[in-house]
């Protein structure tokens, strides 16, 4: 048996709540869902601060960046290995317009690199990626 927190009734909670608040009572479970949802809130109280997410989309783009030079290195790898020439400052034009219309989200979605602090090492897996799908 458990007490209830807003109405104090003793009930039987269901099996798969780990840690029951609430009877199953409608207001308690509406008075339940407000209390997390101010909890929420107070956890992540920079989710609704304007410089974090400047700082989020500075990030992603600088993110998508560094794969759009991973992409034009392995290219030119590629050029030089084949001996085929092609425009590099017309393709980076392109691929910039292109993320730029697709929106950075959805751009970051596109990429299967694991994001850390090795961009040594992000750029070798993304070479190996490249060379293991050519």
């Amino acid at each position: 048996m458990h007490q209830c927190e807003f109405c104090s009734t003793e009930y039987h909670p269901r099996l798969q709540v780990k840690n029951p608040r609430a009877c199953p009572a409608p207001e308690c479970q509406h008075k339940r869902q407000r209390l997390n949802e101010r909890e929420w809130r107070v956890r992540a109280g920079n989710l609704s601060d304007p410089q974090y997410h400047r700082i989020r989309r500075r990030q992603r783009r600088r993110l998508l960046e560094r794969i759009i030079q991973m992409m034009m290195d392995c290219l030119e790898v590629g050029s030089r290995f084949l001996n085929r020439p092609f425009d590099a400052a017309t393709l980076r034009q392109i691929l910039d317009v292109f993320i730029s219309d697709l929106g950075l989200r959805r751009a970051n979605k596109l990429c299967r690199f694991t994001i850390d602090n090795d961009p040594v090492g992000m750029a070798m897996s993304a070479a190996t990626d490249f060379v293991q799908t050519s």
